[in-house]
């Protein structure tokens, strides 16, 4: 079973019935993975696929911040969010290789976890503010309108250029472009240099604790319950075919403890067990 830290206990049976990572967690972490990636290599080359994927992660995210409340043990926030202490306590031991296996996410794990989100749900934001402003689509289209009929009113303001220039006119919707065009990029390579830190920290855990954690999130299950509960299997194997000896041994006539050994008495060919006497080297007749 698991301790209330979440590290795991090797002599326990409830350890080898748990499922670490529910279906949704996995199809989340999988189907979040590929979105992010689809969008960041499309950007405006393919502005549709770019925009959709963007919905994905954006929705998806919701859906996972929801299901930390609601969702299984390992899945909720309250089972891997700590303090940033311990977290960079764990992050030590880790690279030391002396870091403590946990059954769900480690301290560094859960702390990762909420910084993906953020730069996720950061990402997903300003991209919305980019279509709205850019292409006046999207859910934040409504307010960008808004926004630029009241711009209306006021003076467009006017960037002049010098004597024998061409004049560039610069407005208001000009410069929001540019704004969430720039933050927009800044956040992705941010949540991008997060994406690489996870999978380091991935790789690193992996080597650590002798197991396939990316494996863990197609299966449901750490390496480590499965291998326990294949010990377990075969513990019970092993007992019972123990015991099957035993019952086969007794049915035929014979004991299963070891009886005392029998000499041959020449004189009336019976036999008789020897039982042999602390003080003599031979033992004696019993």
């Amino acid at each position: 079973m698991t301790t209330r830290s979440g590290m795991i206990n090797h002599g326990s049976e409830t350890a080898a019935r748990a499922c670490v990572w529910d279906l949704f967690v996995r199809v989340f972490h999988w189907t979040v993975a590929i979105a992010f990636f689809v969008a960041y290599l499309t950007e405006d080359d393919l502005l549709t696929v770019h925009v959709w994927a963007g919905y994905t992660i954006g929705v998806l995210v919701v859906m996972r911040i929801l299901w930390g409340f609601v969702g299984p043990k390992h899945a909720r926030f309250s089972d891997f969010v700590c303090g940033p202490v311990k977290a960079w306590k764990y992050l030590i031991d880790l690279i030391t290789f002396r870091a403590k296996r946990y059954l769900g996410h480690s301290p560094a794990g859960g702390a990762m976890v909420l910084l993906l989100f953020a730069g996720l749900l950061a990402t997903v934001w300003t991209g919305l503010e980019l279509h709205a402003v850019e292409n006046n689509a999207g859910p934040l289209a409504a307010v960008s309108v808004e926004d630029r009929t009241a711009a209306e009113v006021a003076p467009i303001p006017l960037v002049l250029a010098r004597e024998g220039e061409h004049e560039d006119v610069v407005g208001e919707d000009g410069k929001k472009d540019e704004f969430w065009e720039e933050l927009h990029e800044v956040v992705a390579n941010l949540t991008l240099f997060l994406v690489i830190l996870h999978v380091g920290g991935v790789v690193l855990a992996s080597l650590v604790h002798r197991e396939n954690l990316a494996r863990s999130m197609v299966s449901g299950e750490p390496h480590t319950v499965r291998a326990f509960r294949f010990s377990l299997y075969r513990q019970e194997r092993t007992y019972s075919h123990q015991w099957e000896r035993r019952i086969t041994f007794f049915n035929q006539g014979i004991p299963h403890r070891r009886r005392r050994p029998k000499i041959k008495i020449a004189e009336s060919g019976t036999t008789r067990p020897i039982a042999m006497h602390q003080n003599t080297m031979y033992g004696r007749f019993a």
